[in-house]
């Protein structure tokens, strides 16, 4: 059965552990925080341009993974914030809290383009769909909420098996990942110079 909005996810929830009195919304805010940062897929792939100030970026408020550091046109690659030997030329970033501090040091700002994951956003009574429900992956929220559903009630055998659905859940929102990225043409590994 598909989940395609929150009401639908909420009303289903109901019949299932038949508690007129349980805090539903409550479950499905927490299923919800514990799937999120499971979850990477290509739907929360965005792209932003930003400019650093002190060779420094301020990562966005939904940030949750990068998937590609560009600074001034050149791959960055990420590095240590204990490293002091750069190779000439290259960019090098690593994080300190919410942000990607940029190395060697430069005088003048750099454009950097993110490429990242970013968190989902949460559906609501007033946000009724996401990514999630418009994919029909809203198994995986209505499981995470009955998971602590069954908590609340102290159903240990039923807590468990819900646990196991939200598994088989999570490992289709991957599959669907992982073949949508994987397809196509065969990916080219570039060693950074001819290889014979």
């Amino acid at each position: 059965m598909a989940f395609n909005s929150y009401d639908e996810l909420f009303s289903a929830i109901a019949d299932y552990i038949m508690r007129p009195d349980a805090p539903i919304a409550s479950f499905i805010a927490l299923g919800q925080s514990d799937i999120a940062p499971r979850i990477k897929h290509y739907e929360q792939e965005t792209k932003v341009t930003l400019t650093s100030a002190d060779n420094m970026v301020t990562l966005p408020a939904d940030f949750q993974e990068a998937r590609r550091v560009v600074v001034d046109g050149a791959l960055a690659t990420p590095t240590s914030i204990y490293r002091t030997d750069f190779s000439a030329g290259c960019v090098y970033y690593f994080q300190r809290g919410k942000r990607y501090e940029f190395v060697p040091a430069k005088d003048v700002p750099r454009e950097v383009e993110l490429t990242y994951y970013a968190r989902i956003p949460f559906i609501t009574v007033t946000n009724q769909t996401n990514w999630l429900t418009d994919y029909n992956f809203g198994n995986a929220i209505f499981h995470a909420s009955l998971v602590r559903a069954y908590r609340w009630m102290k159903d240990k055998d039923a807590e468990a098996m819900e646990k196991a659905s939200l598994e088989e859940a999570l490992a289709g929102i991957a599959t669907d990942n992982s073949r949508a990225v994987n397809s196509g043409n065969q990916f080219e590994i570039d060693f950074g110079g001819p290889l014979f």
